[in-house]
């Protein structure tokens, strides 16, 4: 399987991870999460955006089954942030899935311990 780049970092970047960016007028470029949030900042002024990369964490169901669940941090505007937790399964998004919504300005560790609880 080729892995994409970033058209902006330019570094490589797996398929659940990739963003496309842009307008009919302007054309569209492939961005990486950490990206598409640093053009979305740009675009409403925002200076302060917490943009982390947030590791995967492993959690045991009932049946005692072991979930890895990865995360992707989304800046959908001046006034929307949002959280997703998810399953892979061959690279793919697959499996459980989880969301939270909250503001650009929320701490991003609050956000995390509330998609947690989700996930419990």
């Amino acid at each position: 399987m080729t892995q994409e780049r970033c058209e902006q970092c330019a570094q490589p970047m797996a398929a659940y991870d990739a963003i496309h960016y842009g307008s009919m007028e302007t054309g569209h470029r492939l961005l990486c999460t950490q990206c598409f949030n640093v053009e979305v900042a740009r675009r409403y002024g925002m200076t302060d955006l917490e943009n982390v990369r947030l590791e995967p964490i492993d959690m045991v169901d009932s049946a005692g089954d072991s979930h890895r669940f990865h995360f992707q941090m989304r800046l959908l505007g001046p006034n929307m942030i949002v959280l997703d937790a998810f399953e892979l399964r061959e690279d793919v998004r697959a499996g459980y899935e989880f969301r939270t919504v909250g503001e650009p300005d929320d701490d991003v560790l609050t956000l995390l311990g509330r998609l947690v609880e989700k996930l419990r």
